[in-house]
């Protein structure tokens, strides 16, 4: 009983810090802390605890209409639509498949950029250095017909990680080593670059990965 307690202070601190840290300890406490998982019951982040984050973390690690919903409500307001639930539906399959290749297209006004360049851009942020989702740690180069528009695109998700709350409470501080309005190099080890079709983007390198 005293080395739970223990571990639960420890994982309180960890939420405003790295939470690596807190989904460490989790692992080693699940078994014995089942009734915390069932995530269905809960529905306020800033009331939560600990338990409960990592519970909300988990749900939303393949499930982007939970995340959409639960960390940006405000941008998805309406409806999902056909295009939006097939795409949450082949994430997974996506995410398992190597040098997957698409091209989407939908009428104007249908959230494409909502969905494709905001959502899954900062969820593959957060979850960037877990392996169960990203075997690598991401690297995203966003591409507009003008610098000035895919810079505003990954600015606008630089500002989620510093300004949304509920984010914050569950995946932790995400700043890393270069965050400004056209570059993302987070704690995750996720990386997102703002480009134009004049920009050399050939030969750039993560890891040794191009």
């Amino acid at each position: 009983i005293a080395a739970w307690v223990v571990a639960g202070v420890a994982l309180r601190y960890a939420r405003g810090h790295d939470m690596s840290i807190a989904r460490t300890v989790w692992s080693e406490l699940r078994p014995f802390y089942l009734p915390a998982i069932a995530f269905d019951g809960f529905s306020d982040i800033a009331s939560g605890d600990i338990f409960g984050w990592q519970a909300l973390y988990d749900a939303c690690m393949w499930d982007l209409e939970r995340f959409a919903t639960t960390f940006f409500p405000r941008r998805f307001t309406a409806p999902f639509c056909a295009m939006h639930r097939e795409r949450f539906a082949e994430f997974p399959t996506r995410r398992t498949t190597f040098n997957w290749r698409e091209a989407i297209a939908s009428p104007r006004g249908s959230a494409k950029s909502t969905v494709i360049t905001f959502l899954e851009n900062i969820h593959a942020v957060c979850y960037g250095d877990d392996t169960t989702v990203y075997p690598q740690p991401p690297f995203h180069v966003l591409i507009s017909s003008r610098a000035e528009l895919s810079v505003e695109k990954v600015k606008e998700i630089g500002d989620e990680i510093l300004l949304n709350q509920d984010l914050r409470r569950v995946y932790g501080d995400l700043r890393g080593e270069v965050h400004n309005q056209g570059h993302l190099f987070v704690r995750t080890g996720a990386r997102l670059l703002a480009a134009s079709p004049k920009s050399q983007v050939r030969g750039f390198l993560r890891r040794g990965q191009r």
